[in-house]
């Protein structure tokens, strides 16, 4: 299942952005990343966070389009972005794309986010994942195809971004 994360970064490229959601299975946002699908008029299935970036008119607004708020204490150990990405792999995410990074945010970063997901065996795995920061695509994941990709167990061992 396809995934697509708003995050609360820079998205400059609205169209990318919008072709993204559409074609994911599932929308989500992690907290001031609604605002991103406010401002593209799409509406996210989830608002993952602690909701401080939200005003009670912009949650309003997202409640009255569907959309359903997965509440965290703002004293937590996980970013938003971490939660809703764990949220979609909960909800069985096995591509994730991740628009909105924080601008400056660096590959190390969007290699450190995809190092931070569970592990996944190959019949569930999270074969392929996209972070966008400030409009620069980073493609990381495990590419099943290179030859010593996967160890005797089956789990990736190399990124590529």
């Amino acid at each position: 299942m396809r995934a697509t994360i708003f995050a609360n970064g820079v998205i400059e490229n609205a169209e990318r952005a919008r072709e993204a959601a559409d074609k994911a299975d599932l929308v989500l946002a992690a907290n001031g990343g609604a605002l991103h699908c406010l401002h593209l008029e799409l509406v996210p299935a989830f608002v993952v966070g602690d909701l401080d970036s939200l005003d009670e008119a912009d949650r309003q607004t997202l409640e009255a389009s569907g959309t359903e708020f997965i509440s965290h204490p703002p004293d937590k150990d996980q970013t938003d972005l971490e939660l809703a990405l764990l949220d979609a792999l909960a909800r069985g995410a096995t591509e994730i794309t991740v628009l909105g990074l924080a601008a400056g945010c660096s590959t190390g970063r969007a290699v450190g986010l995809h190092s931070s997901l569970p592990d996944r065996d190959s019949s569930g795995g999270l074969g392929h994942s996209q972070f966008a920061a400030a409009g620069d695509w980073v493609d990381v994941g495990c590419d099943h195809d290179w030859p010593g990709d996967r160890d005797d167990t089956g789990n990736c061992h190399r990124s590529r971004y």
